[in-house]
């Protein structure tokens, strides 16, 4: 379902995440999971990371959608490896998953997808 290796993002892709505490700008699901003992010591072992994990991650798809909750909790290997908190009814996971591709232009500047690459529903540029 999701795509392969990352490479060459711009670090300003981050600068939402760097912060546990910032506010989100799109409807998202919103559901929200704690990150683990076990969880946290396996992201902070991660070389490279940018900023810090984030806690109390909320689901970043769009509000009602199907399947899988997932979150965004670190980014590693100076942005390259983008790692993700998914779970749902009876599974619960970490996972390096890549960053959507699509980007959307309009006259004044250029906007990344910061979902996950192959998630479902509207981009979070759409949202």
């Amino acid at each position: 379902m999701f795509a392969g290796a990352t490479s060459g993002y711009s670090l300003r892709m981050f600068e939402c995440f760097k912060n546990p505490g910032v506010a989100r700008t799109w409807p998202q699901c919103g559901q929200q999971s704690t990150i683990t003992a076990f969880e946290h010591a396996s992201l902070n072992g991660l070389p490279d990371r940018l900023g810090h994990v984030i806690p109390v991650p909320a689901c970043e798809m769009a509000a009602g959608h199907d399947g899988s909750h997932v979150a965004f909790v670190v980014a590693a290997e100076d942005g390259d490896h983008w790692w993700w908190i998914r779970w749902g009814a009876g599974h619960r996971n970490l996972v390096r998953l890549d960053p959507c591709e699509r980007t959307a232009e309009d006259d004044d500047a250029k906007d990344d997808c910061l979902l996950p690459a192959g998630h479902e529903g509207l981009h979070s540029f759409e949202l």
